[in-house]
C-alpha cells in the first residue's frame, strides 16, 4: 500500500514526500539517520502535519504529528501562495484577453453577443452532460450518506450566505447601496468551483475532490435557478427556465440511469471537448462583457469595502473558528482536514464570475456595470485573503 498509494500510510508510519527527491521512498522507525536528514531537509513542519515543498513542486499534507519549524514559516506562506497565484492568473489571463479581444469595435458590436450565448446555451450544458455521468460513479461508490452530506452543505451554506447578505442590506448600515439584490448576489452566491477545487486538489486527500462532486453539484443547482431568478425579477424568486438548468437535469438523468455509455465515442468525445473548453471561453466571455462597460463605471463603490471586509475577512474567520469544533470522529486525520479545510475556502472565496454572465444574458446593462466592479474588486483583495486563510487552516486544523 505505501508504494502504491498516493496518501501516506498512517498504521505502517511511512510518509512520502510528492514531488521531491525522496518521492516513492519512504521513512520507518529502522532506517538511518542520515537517510531522515536527507527527507527532513525538503520538509517544514508544522503542528500536527508534514507539508513538502520545494519551488515549482506539490504541496502535499501529511497527518502525521511533527515539531514546529517556526524560521521556515515565511516559506510555508509563500508555497501556499503558488497554488492560488497560478489558478488567479490563469483567471486573470484569459479574462484579458476576452477583454482585448473585445475591445475591438467590430468584436464588440458583432460578436460578443453570439458568444456569450454560444457559452451560455450550449457550451455549459454540454459541460453538465458529459461531467455528471462521468463523474457519478466515482462519486456514488463512496456511499450516499456523503453525497447527502455534500450536497445539502452546499444549500446550508448558501442559505446561511443569502440570510446574512439580506440581514447586512435591509437592516444594517453597512450595506448601504442603491444596488440591494445585486450585492445580495455577490455576497452570498460564491465561486464554488473554478477557485477552490484546484486548491483542494494540492492540500487535500483524492477522495475529498470526488465529495466535491456532490457539492458543486447543488451549487449549479442552486445558482442556475435562485441566482439567475433572483438577477432577472426584480428582487423576486421567480423561476426562469434556462438552457444551464436544462443541461442539468440532462446530465442528471443520464448519470442516474447509466445511459451516457451508449453514445458511441464520437458523439462523447466532441461533448467532453465543448464541455471542458466552457470553463475557459466564459472567463474570454467575462472579459469581452467588461469591455462593454466604460471605464468610469468600474470604480471602487464605498459598499464594496464593507463587501471585502464582511465577506473575505470577518466571514471566513467565523467559519474557521466553527470547524475547528465540527466533530469529525470515526475519520482519517487528512479527510478530516480536508473537509474542514474546504468548507473554509468554501466561505473565503470571492463572488462567483458567472454573476456577470447571468447579468448580461438576463439582466441590465447597470446591474453589468455594478456587479462587473464588485469582481474585479473582490477578486484582487482574495490574492491576499486567500492565502492567509489557507495558511491559518494549516496551523488551526
Amino acid at each position: 500500500m505505501c508504494q502504491s498509494s498516493r496518501n501516506p500510510c498512517v498504521r505502517c508510519n511511512c510518509i512520502q514526500f510528492k514531488g521531491l527527491p525522496g518521492n516513492r521512498r519512504s521513512r520507518t522507525s529502522g532506517e538511518s539517520s542520515r537517510r531522515e536528514e536527507r527527507y527532513y531537509k525538503d520538509a517544514f513542519f508544522i503542528d500536527k502535519y508534514y507539508i513538502s515543498v520545494g519551488i515549482g513542486q506539490s504541496i502535499y499534507v501529511f497527518g502525521k504529528p511533527a515539531g514546529v519549524d517556526i524560521a521556515r514559516l515565511p516559506q510555508v506562506a509563500l508555497l501556499m501562495f503558488q497554488p492560488i497565484l497560478l489558478v488567479v492568473l490563469r483567471l486573470f489571463g484569459l479574462t484579458l484577453a476576452g477583454y482585448l479581444l473585445f475591445r475591438i469595435p467590430i468584436f464588440r458590436r458583432r460578436v460578443l453577443d453570439p458568444f456569450v450565448l454560444l457559452v451560455l446555451n450550449v457550451l455549459f450544458p454540454l459541460y453538465f452532460v458529459h461531467n455528471f455521468p462521468a463523474g457519478w460513479d466515482a462519486a456514488v461508490s463512496v456511499g450516499w450518506q456523503w453525497m447527502a452530506i455534500f450536497f445539502g452543505a452546499c444549500f446550508v451554506l448558501i442559505g446561511l450566505q443569502i440570510v446574512i447578505g439580506r440581514y447586512l442590506v435591509y437592516h444594517t448600515g453597512l450595506f448601504r447601496t442603491e444596488h440591494p439584490r445585486e450585492l445580495i448576489s455577490l455576497f452570498a452566491i460564491h465561486n464554488a468551483g473554478y477557485l477552490p477545487l484546484p486548491i483542494l486538489a494540492v492540500f487535500a486527500p483524492r477522495s475529498l475532490m470526488v465529495y466535491m462532486f456532490f457539492f458543486v453539484l447543488a451549487f449549479n443547482l442552486v445558482f442556475w435557478t435562485v441566482a439567475v431568478s433572483y438577477m432577472s425579477g426584480h428582487g423576486r424568486l421567480i423561476f426562469r427556465a434556462n438552457v444551464p438548468l436544462v443541461g442539468i437535469f440532462v446530465g442528471l438523468l443520464l448519470a442516474v440511469f447509466h445511459l451516457y455509455h451508449y453514445a458511441p465515442e464520437f458523439v462523447r468525445v466532441p461533448i467532453r471537448f465543448a464541455g471542458d473548453l466552457s470553463m475557459d471561453l466564459v472567463l474570454v466571455a467575462l472579459g469581452g462583457v467588461l469591455a462593454t462597460i466604460p471605464a468610469s463605471d468600474l470604480r471602487l463603490r464605498r459598499e464594496f469595502g464593507s463587501l471585502v471586509l464582511l465577506k473575505l475577512v470577518l466571514y471566513p474567520a467565523l467559519v474557521l473558528v466553527a470547524m475547528a469544533f465540527v466533530p469529525l470522529r470515526g475519520l482519517s486525520p487528512e479527510l478530516a482536514f480536508g473537509i474542514r479545510l474546504g468548507v473554509v475556502l468554501q466561505a473565503a472565496v470571492p463572488p462567483a464570475t458567472n454573476l456577470m454572465i447571468v447579468a448580461k444574458a438576463y439582466g441590465s446593462e447597470e446591474q453589468v456595470r455594478y456587479v462587473g466592479s464588485g469582481i474585479i474588486v473582490t477578486y484582487l483583495a482574495s490574492l491576499v485573503t486567500l492565502p492567509l486563510f489557507l495558511f491559518l487552516s494549516t496551523v488551526i486544523y
